[in-house]
């Protein structure tokens, strides 16, 4: 099961606040997810099923310019910018 630390860890990492009485919930939900992914990576398959997607057609659209986002908006709501940019902090370690 994950941890309270690696929770509280996982939290800060997202800026996202997590009171304390949450903790076990989020943990155990946590741990529910994880359970459930090892689950369908125990799952069979036949070794040419990865050949056959990269053999599926892929269907390609004209890329076209459309209006974007102007800078101010995409910007107006970050935590931090820097030179115009978004400003994040590193999160591998």
């Amino acid at each position: 099961m994950i941890s309270r630390e690696e929770i509280q860890h996982i939290y800060a990492l997202a800026k996202l606040e997590l009171k304390e009485e949450e903790i076990d919930e989020v943990r155990r939900k946590f741990s529910d997810i994880l359970d459930f992914t090892s689950k369908i990576l125990e799952v069979k398959t036949p070794d040419d099923s990865l050949e056959m997607l990269a053999k599926a057609p892929c269907k390609m659209r004209e890329d076209i310019p459309e209006e974007s986002y102007t800078r101010e908006d995409a910007l107006k709501h970050a935590l931090e910018t820097e030179y115009g940019y978004f400003r994040l902090n590193r999160v591998v370690e």
